[in-house]
């Protein structure tokens, strides 16, 4: 018997958010093979950027350093590492929908890439670049205008063969005031490796000036050194969003729900934990992590009601969604047919689909791929999902 999870989106869409410096983002690899002795890997940042801030051109340059794990030494000098590309960002509205003071926002995201080629070890590097500073207004941080980002990936060892989680949507989620909004932050992972998706604390730089590497000379680093922002009054990694509010994240998907009753700016990093099988002993080995931070941007929104769906209803039984996610059992052969309906009261504008491995052969599924066409229409919409998986 399989089971797999159902991740039914409904209107979700991802919004851009203010900010006065550097609004988060994330560094991820890639493994492209061995060269001699040597590992070659391709490294790249994603870092979101204000233009109404100093950084009106978006960040023309980084000073990166690389680390073995296992000495806290620096491997080789630092990289300068020069803009590949940079291209504004802006919320993905969907026809006839607007949000209050989203015409003001003017963000960049820079993305910077640099091919290395490290030694081999039996240990694991990590990537490392910080930059000062978040802005002033972050309501759930202590002091938010000194403090930086810390851009942080651990890689696998060598032998492991390790290309990092890639993530499929920007790091710029727009929430509105007092209602509940879901986003699904999929990431896929070239190797098939089971990732484990939670929310953790916001990495604090030590770094004093705009955009210094540290460690400083002699380049040893000591991990215990790594600080985290403190949350003001009232806000917590379980009630980011101040009292009354929550954040849920599915650890196997990534799905999260997100709650804001007041308006402002908000900071909150999500980490994905990698496992694989190395030793072949039937055990799930944390082979790299990935952190992705975010700001949020919460704003009043006009008043609204979500749309519903129906009921999924498999072989006449309705399937209950606990937090987005509804569960369905099956056995290998089993053809699985419902349908998705889905109202809207306002007769707004609505789309409907779905994101998972069994529909676009990520993240390892090699089985037969289920078909749900996306729809969208005003008012009411509907689309048909269709699998028939084998063992």
């Amino acid at each position: 018997m399989k089971r797999f999870f159902l991740a039914l989106l409904l209107g979700i869409v991802p919004f851009a958010s203010n900010a006065t410096h550097v609004m988060g983002g994330e560094v991820t690899y890639t493994f492209l093979g061995q060269v001699g002795s040597n590992f070659q890997y391709e490294i790249k940042y994603a870092i979101y950027t204000d233009d109404n801030s100093n950084f009106p051109n978006g960040i023309p340059d980084i000073n990166t350093g690389i680390y073995d794990k296992a000495t806290n030494t620096r491997v080789g000098n630092n990289r300068n590492l020069q803009r590949f590309d940079s291209a504004p960002v802006t919320p993905d509205l969907p026809p006839g929908c607007t949000v209050p003071g989203l015409g003001n926002l003017s963000l960049t995201l820079n993305e910077f890439r640099d091919t290395v080629l490290l030694p081999g070890t039996f240990s694991e590097y990590f990537t490392w670049y910080e930059v000062c500073c978040r802005n002033n207004v972050i309501d759930n941080l202590v002091a938010p205008g000194s403090t930086g980002n810390i851009f942080l990936n651990s890689m696998a060892p060598n032998f492991v063969r390790n290309t990092s989680p890639q993530f499929n949507d920007l790091a710029i989620p727009f929430l509105c005031a007092g209602d509940t909004t879901s986003l699904s932050n999929n990431a896929t992972d070239p190797d098939g490796d089971f990732l484990v998706y939670k929310f953790v604390d916001n990495n604090n730089s030590q770094d004093a000036g705009p955009g210094n590497p540290q460690p400083t000379a002699p380049f040893n680093y000591n991990p215990s050194l790594i600080t985290t922002v403190p949350w003001s009054a009232g806000h917590s990694l379980i009630n980011p969003f101040g009292p009354g509010s929550y954040a849920f994240i599915n650890s196997t998907n990534g799905f999260t729900e997100y709650y804001a009753p007041n308006n402002g700016e908000y900071n909150l990093t999500i980490e994905i934990e990698e496992y694989r099988d190395i030793n072949n002993d039937g055990v799930e080995d944390l082979i790299g992590t990935t952190r992705r931070e975010l700001q949020f941007f919460v704003r009043t929104c006009a008043p609204n009601d979500p749309p519903e769906a129906d009921d999924v209803v498999v072989n006449g039984n309705p399937i209950p969604t606990i937090n987005g996610t509804a569960n369905i059992d099956m056995n290998e052969g089993d053809i699985l047919t419902f349908n998705v309906n889905v109202t809207d009261d306002n007769n707004d504008s609505i789309e409907i689909f779905m994101e998972g491995d069994i529909l676009d052969g990520t993240n390892g599924y090699t089985g037969p791929l289920a078909t749900f066409p996306s729809a969208s229409g005003n008012g009411a919409v509907s689309s048909t999902f269709n699998w028939a998986p084998t063992c």
